[in-house]
């Protein structure tokens, strides 16, 4: 064998040694210094069904990181996913989403008349009643529409028969009562409105508004909420 192939060779894996330990020496251990975390992510199963029905996932799916024998697990696929955005694409136009609020780059258009995002100009001047009137306390539906209906002129006193001076609020009334017409002039709680919940699609019952969170759902009857009454 030549000799001079032989040292040269050994020179070019001993300067590689060299480097090698140098590069290490300059960036430290190559050894985790901690221990492997989880593989924590959400699913496209996830994603599917809070996009298809609005179902939340409490957490991340999580499993210790580690390779498995097999994969069992069937997930959806992005095709799906792209899919079922088409399928909804449809319904995500400017007058089904609130006026001032934009979902997926669309500008909400929806007003009064037409949804549940009222334009608080277009409800007339309301007289109000008081405030849980005669101290009446949360009533069911059907008690509710019937001490309105039985309040007296002064909006305080509930007479023991119909005066037809007073009923329930729509849901319109009611908001604009909470922004506009009386502020601070309600409780922290759900109070009813005279507008049924299946003309907008929803479901049985009547429509419901909080005066401290703003949420406003549906509700059945049987439900007991505060009340204060609106002028006929």
């Amino acid at each position: 064998m030549n000799f001079k192939k032989v040292l040269s060779v050994g020179f070019s894996v001993f300067v590689t040694i060299l480097l090698s330990v140098g590069v290490v020496s300059a960036i430290g251990s190559l050894q985790p210094t901690g221990s492997v975390g989880d593989d924590t992510a959400y699913t496209t199963n996830d994603v599917y069904d809070k996009l298809s029905d609005f179902t939340d996932t409490a957490s991340a799916t999580s499993s210790p990181f580690t390779t498995p024998g097999s994969v069992s697990a069937s997930f959806r696929t992005m095709t799906e996913i792209y899919n079922l955005l088409l399928d909804e694409d449809s319904d995500l136009v400017a007058a089904n989403i609130a006026d001032g609020t934009t979902i997926f780059g669309v500008d909400g258009s929806l007003s009064a008349g037409g949804g549940f995002s009222p334009s608080l100009n277009n409800v007339s001047i309301i007289t109000w009643s008081d405030n849980d009137p005669g101290g009446v306390g949360d009533l069911n539906f059907d008690t509710a529409s019937t001490t309105c209906n039985r309040l007296e002129n002064d909006g305080s006193t509930v007479n023991a028969s119909a005066q037809n001076i007073y009923r329930l609020p729509t849901i319109f009334e009611l908001i604009h009562g909470r922004f506009v017409t009386d502020p601070n002039g309600w409780d922290e709680a759900y109070y009813w409105s005279s507008t049924e919940a299946i003309d907008y699609g929803i479901d049985d019952g009547f429509l419901q508004f909080h005066m401290d969170s703003d949420a406003l759902n549906e509700t059945a009857t049987s439900t007991v909420n505060v009340i204060r009454c609106v002028e006929i």
